[in-house]
């Protein structure tokens, strides 16, 4: 009995021995386990979807002592949904001590660009069963050309008596043809103040911008869409359709879009807020004629996420049918105006100016474009695309 109790003795003072040493180890740990995550995964999906579902090897950490554990602690699982923008997935490791090591990555969701071969629709595909969009090439134009802007498409003069055109700005705001150029891929039309007053038929101009009109007609049923930016100074950022000036015996307006790019100490108090340098806005108008007297008009707007001159936005219109107009932005429908003061029956033409508006004038030093670079005081149209149906 006695030999025993001297056999058992050294093998629990072992034991007892081993769980202390381990015990003290881990109170004295304190080197954090290692932890790293895979860099960031970009998915691109067609324009109908509203997320992609993504799969990856989710991080585990290692540490000097076994036992560690990984989780995640914010973002999406991997196989789950991700929606269009950045998802930030995190996990940590933490070790039997207490320490820690967190990392994390994005998840980037984007939607895929307008596709030459289809309207910009998002999320809904409003094309009728049984069409297919096709495109009208000329009332289209990718500004690709490295000659110029394509005469067969395009007036850039403002005074054409012959085309119906006798418009050439609202002072202090001068057209000039000197404003528009075809470079990089883009139509730019820029808005700058002129080295000195000019006087023409009475009217003072201090200010010079530009207004390039379509040679062909936009017709009722089409889906007009353009890729745009607009400049930054306090002058017209717009994408619009008109029937001739002097058109009788009725005149019709449509404003796709207008804004301005800074709203000035003069602006008038709707026009600041309503927000006319962050808004898609657009207008029905039933101009006066030779048998109209009166000037009526519906209009719609929503307020846009970001300034207009931020980024380029796709502003689209379907001229569903003489009483129906329906406004996109960026591939959604923003509104409607039906039932418009007139019938809008009457084909239109392009019309892209850069002007001034009476409701925001200039400063009143005469400064306000010193401070900006040409490419930021020039409207920017990365393409304008024309659309029919037909049938499948």
């Amino acid at each position: 009995m006695f030999k025993s109790k001297i056999i058992y003795i050294p093998f629990l003072s072992i034991i007892f021995l081993l769980i202390a040493c381990s015990e003290d180890s881990e109170e004295n740990d304190t080197v954090s386990p290692t932890l790293s995550c895979p860099e960031a995964m970009n998915v691109s999906v067609d324009t109908f979807s509203n997320g992609a579902v993504v799969t990856f090897t989710s991080p585990v950490g290692t540490d000097n002592i076994a036992g560690s554990v990984t989780t995640q602690t914010g973002g999406l699982a991997s196989g789950k949904v991700f929606p269009i923008g950045t998802t930030t997935n995190t996990f940590t490791t933490r070790d039997a001590a207490g320490n820690t090591s967190t990392c994390s990555f994005n998840v980037i969701v984007t939607r895929k660009a307008p596709s030459e071969d289809l309207p910009y629709f998002v999320i809904e595909n409003p094309t009728p069963v049984g069409k297919k969009w096709a495109k009208i090439e000329n009332l289209s134009d990718e500004f690709n050309q490295t000659d110029g802007i394509d005469r067969t498409k395009w007036y850039t003069k403002p005074d054409i008596a012959s085309a119906g055109w006798f418009w050439t700005g609202r002072p202090p705001g001068l057209f000039i043809e000197e404003s528009i150029t075809v470079a990089d891929g883009k139509l730019k039309i820029e808005a700058n103040k002129l080295p000195a007053t000019k006087i023409i038929n009475g009217k003072s101009y201090d200010y010079s911008g530009g207004i390039v009109r379509s040679i062909n007609q936009c017709k009722v049923g089409y889906y007009y869409e353009s890729k745009m930016k607009a400049n930054k100074t306090f002058m017209s950022s717009t994408f619009w359709m008109m029937t001739e000036e002097n058109a009788c015996p009725k005149r019709l307006e449509l404003d796709i879009q207008e804004c301005v790019g800074e709203l000035t100490p003069g602006a008038d108090a709707w026009a600041v807020s309503g927000k006319f340098d962050q808004i898609f806005h657009s207008n029905a108008f039933h101009r006066t004629s030779c048998a109209n007297t009166v000037e009526t008009r519906k209009q719609g707007s929503v307020i846009t996420d970001v300034k207009n001159w931020s980024e380029y936005m796709v502003y689209g219109f379907w001229w569903k049918s003489e009483t129906e107009l329906w406004f996109y932005l960026n591939g959604k429908l923003a509104y409607k105006i039906t039932n418009p003061t007139t019938t809008f029956d009457l084909p239109m033409y392009y019309n892209l100016a850069v002007e001034t508006y009476d409701w925001n004038p200039p400063h009143a030093d005469g400064k306000g474009m010193e401070k900006f670079t040409k490419e930021e005081r020039s409207t920017q149209y990365e393409w304008i695309r024309t659309w029919k149906l037909d049938d499948k």
